[in-house]
């Protein structure tokens, strides 16, 4: 199957249809003219490039596998680089959205950094989505050609989602009555995100009519088994486990007053866009990217190192409790901003200027 080259073809690996972040994305670049195919894994597209005479322009590539010290995951790993290597040398440009500098629980961290150092040589372009990341990505991979990492936002996630129920439905719904303030954190539960020591932190506030509410799918059982130890006993702190569907991220939105980021590390965070996208505003470490993406007229941001930063963010937070609304309006319009047609039309100039190249 053949291209018509008058249109650009690029190829999404993997694509991933529960995250809106893709969809959107290829719907603002088919808008600007470039085709888009959504690939399962690079085996599955690698096979009908071989096999089919498929043959796209760009091959983007957003989440890495990660590896393991085992036999049949360095196998894995040799497929995996041999196959990029004779896509780039067929002449299909590679593109490389860098969401995460490494696996947050690398197995291999020497190996995964390999894999990475390797695709950075191999890619045309490399896309971060802050000022701070393509810093960490030139200086972690060691880069001679910082210019070939290109800074595209992160798209808003305004209209991705139902955002019909007010705050008093939002709430009856999570059986949250004469809340003062709810405290939320929402989003895939994984070590790096400090949720644990979150728990810790909320019951030192001694707030009886301040919530907070815990949604969101955990890395393993043991993370599940500690949280529900750690509430034990706290009638102020809901623990929603498993994966949240999309019709009911409104309903921790919207319930919410603020919602909390507790991370340790970060490189690109789609949460911290999706708090913003529901006009909420943030807690949240000044670290990483946060500060390109958030400021203090929509959040409140901590020293990491202070060891009651959190503790100091939150209390604030209650005490400006009558200022939550407009910082959250804020946010909102500093999320409006980052609008899906710029992006695409952002990222469809960078596929055509590795064309050229």
């Amino acid at each position: 199957m053949k291209n018509n080259r008058d249109t650009i073809v690029s190829v999404f690996i993997p694509y991933w249809p529960a995250n809106p972040y893709q969809e959107e994305l290829a719907k603002s670049l088919e808008s600007h003219g470039v085709k888009v195919e959504k690939g399962d894994s690079l085996k599955s597209v690698f096979r009908d490039i071989i096999f089919r005479r498929y043959r796209p322009d760009i091959l983007h590539l957003h989440w890495l596998p990660w590896f393991e010290w085992r036999i049949t995951s360095f196998l894995r790993l040799s497929l995996f680089v041999l196959r990029l290597f004779v896509v780039h040398f067929l002449g299909i440009k590679l593109v490389w959205t860098v969401h995460n500098l490494r696996p947050h629980e690398s197995k291999c961290p020497k190996v995964d950094w390999l894999v990475r150092v390797f695709i950075t040589r191999l890619t045309s372009a490399l896309i971060t989505h802050t000022k701070w990341a393509k810093q960490e990505v030139v200086s972690t991979w060691r880069l001679r050609n910082g210019q070939k990492v290109l800074i595209i936002p992160h798209g808003n996630y305004i209209d991705c989602y139902e955002n019909k129920f007010n705050r008093a439905t939002a709430q009856k719904q999570l059986c949250i009555f004469n809340s003062k303030l709810v405290i939320l954190f929402l989003g895939e539960i994984r070590p790096y995100k400090g949720v644990l020591q979150l728990i810790d932190t909320f019951k030192l506030l001694g707030q009886e009519r301040t919530h907070l509410v815990i949604a969101g799918r955990s890395l393993n059982d043991e993370i599940t088994s500690a949280i529900r130890k750690k509430i034990q006993g706290c009638n102020n702190i809901k623990f929603a486990p498993g994966f949240v569907a999309d019709d009911q991220i409104q309903v921790f939105m919207n319930a919410s007053d603020i919602v909390v980021f507790p991370y340790r590390t970060i490189l690109t965070s789609g949460a911290v866009i999706l708090a913003m996208s529901f006009g909420r505003p943030c807690i949240a470490p000044r670290i990483g990217c946060i500060s390109d993406i958030l400021d203090e007229a929509g959040s409140f941001l901590y020293d990491s190192e202070d060891d009651e930063g959190l503790l100091k963010a939150m209390n604030l937070a209650i005490l400006r409790k009558n200022d939550l609304e407009v910082m959250g309006k804020y946010n909102f319009e500093m999320a409006r901003q980052c609008d899906w047609n710029k992006i695409g039309q952002m990222t469809a100039k960078t596929y055509a200027q590795c064309l050229r190249s």
